[in-house]
């Protein structure tokens, strides 16, 4: 589809004459560039037969003005360089009034002959510094000359001998700033709590003697357990809510809303009974919320700590129990001495959790064969928080829990990586090894430099590799078709004799296969390098240890 383009300027070289407009349309500039309107300049030669056509003889027009900017045209009616060797006419476009370090773009399109006639030189993006030319071969001297008696309209020179340039252009221009408009959403959802009435709302809860109106789309999200009470009442009848005062329960709801904690709230004793009801009305986000809070808050001391143990330890607090340990660990004498400390006793497995915390800070702990990214047991709290939110898992629970999470979750994405696990490709890559362990023994001696590339340790890779291809073709079935949960650990044991105790062993052994492979042919082991990744999926998390005891196989 065509569009009129504005017609900047005209300039006559040698004479005077007329001109209307033609169409262009092009596209191309970098993002942060808006492209301009195409406006066109008419550059006309007169008398073109006659201007000076030696080679690198050129005619130059006056400047036009257009999109801010000075525009000249050079012509070169016998060639230059190349073009004049060729027979080609040549142009040269340039642009004046480019400040110093400015980069303009320009999208420029030429063409050439009179208004029923063109010949296009296809439009192009062309940087323009200060002092930078275009140039632009145009067309065959003899075509432009020539004349076509039976159609003069078909001719490049007009009747006077005039040759026209139309030259369309268009520049990229700053895309005007833009801000992201502010998020409201909270301030938004606090207002609809504050206006919540019966009209508006769809359940209530009647706390002491104040009535709280709420949304129950929002509490199915954010409050399960308040939603599944409210999913037993009539939506006209308020419900009972006790063992929670009414100013802790209009807190949940500020914070359910999407609401911060007030700063006047955030003290211990408010933020202890704000943790509480979250934690019994299953509303996490508020839980999670409470918790940072405390913690950040400086007030987890010797006096407390004791206390606060007991707590998170019965709330599942993690990110408290943590801050908790660390707290006793630095100053355990003192906080023995604290009335707390008496009741702590009675709980023996988090007397447990703090002597194993206390031998762990001072013993050197040894170097982690797993991967940092999946040591889970030595992250902190809130980076396990991050990693289960990620993979869309539930994010709440003890330490323990959310570590044995993580483990499951890997072992089931290597049972999902399984069904693409090429076995057939690993046994060809270990056959290889073999074959050039026989024939080249002493180059092969060489490169392996004694780490282990034998010939019977191939030979009973290769073995293991076939059992597992033959334990997933025939015994899978068996145990209905399934990979993941605790089947993967009883495939990876019975296929690949790997366990949690030896995997490292067989990990070891593959990568000497394949840096021997690489060593010696240059030559990569993509299939056995995808089953080493799937076999530490599977056993390299620290938090696989508790999946694989539920599994039956600790070994």
């Amino acid at each position: 589809m065509e569009n009129e383009i504005k017609l900047a300027g005209i300039v006559h070289v040698g004479g005077e004459g007329s001109t209307d407009v033609s169409a262009h349309e092009a596209a191309g500039f970098p993002r942060n560039l808006v492209p301009s309107p195409w406006e066109k300049l008419r550059f006309v030669f007169h008398d073109f037969a006659n201007l000076p056509h030696d080679d690198e003889a050129s005619v130059t027009s006056d400047a036009l003005d257009c999109h801010g900017y000075k525009w000249s045209l050079e012509l070169y009616p016998g060639g230059y360089g190349m073009d004049a060797s060729e027979g080609y006419v040549s142009t040269c476009l340039t642009c004046s009034g480019i400040a110093f370090g400015e980069a303009l773009f320009v999208k420029c399109c030429m063409r050439f002959g009179t208004d029923e006639v063109y010949s296009s030189a296809p439009s192009r993006l062309q940087v323009y510094t200060e002092g930078s030319r275009c140039w632009r071969r145009a067309i065959k001297r003899e075509d432009a000359l020539a004349s076509d008696d039976k159609d003069p309209r078909r001719d490049f020179l007009d009747d006077d001998g005039c040759f026209t340039i139309d030259v369309d252009l268009q520049i990229g221009t700053p895309r005007p700033p833009s801000s992201k408009p502010a998020d409201s959403i909270k301030a938004d959802m606090a207002k609809v709590l504050d206006m919540a009435c019966e009209e508006n709302s769809d359940v209530a809860f009647q706390v002491g003697d104040r009535t709280f109106h709420c949304l129950s789309g929002l509490l199915q999200v954010r409050a399960p357990e308040l939603y599944a009470l409210a999913s037993e009442y009539d939506k006209r009848t308020p419900i009972p809510i006790s063992g929670v005062c009414p100013d802790t329960f209009q807190l949940l709801m500020l914070t359910v809303y999407g609401g911060e904690i007030p700063g006047d709230k955030k003290t211990f004793d408010v933020l202890k009974a704000l943790i509480g009801a979250a934690d019994r009305f299953g509303c996490t986000k508020s839980k999670h919320l409470a918790e940072h809070e405390l913690v950040i808050s400086n007030s987890i001391g010797v006096d407390n700590v004791a206390e606060l143990l007991l707590f998170a330890d019965g709330a599942n607090c993690a990110l408290i129990k943590e801050a908790a340990i660390a707290c006793f660990l630095s100053n355990p004498n003192d906080v023995r001495k604290t009335e707390g400390y008496a009741r702590l006793k009675e709980s023996p497995h988090v007397l447990e959790e703090l002597l194993f915390a206390s031998a762990e800070a001072h013993e050197k702990r040894p170097a982690s064969p797993t991967p940092p990214e999946r040591d889970y047991k030595r992250m902190r709290v809130s980076d396990l928080r991050l990693k289960l939110d990620g993979k869309g898992l539930d994010v709440d629970g003890s330490r323990e829990m959310l570590v044995s999470r993580l483990g499951e979750a890997d072992a089931a994405e290597a049972a999902a990586a399984l069904t693409g696990v090429d076995l057939g490709g690993c046994i060809g890559e270990v056959q290889r090894a073999i074959s050039y362990v026989q024939n080249m023994p002493e180059v092969a001696a060489e490169i392996d430099g004694g780490s282990g590339v034998s010939v019977n340790n191939l030979v009973r890779l290769k073995a293991l590799i076939l059992q597992f291809e033959t334990n997933l073709e025939e015994d899978i079935p068996s145990r209905g078709g399934s990979y993941a949960g605790k089947n993967i650990f009883h495939i990876m044991k019975d296929g690949l004799n790997a366990t949690h105790s030896n995997y490292l062993l067989l990990i070891d052994m593959i990568h000497k296969v394949s840096d021997f492979l690489l060593d010696i042919r240059d030559k990569e082991t993509p299939n056995l390098d995808n089953l080493v990744s799937i076999i530490e999926k599977v056993f390299g998390s620290a938090g696989t240890t508790q999946a694989m005891a539920r599994a039956g196989d600790t070994g």
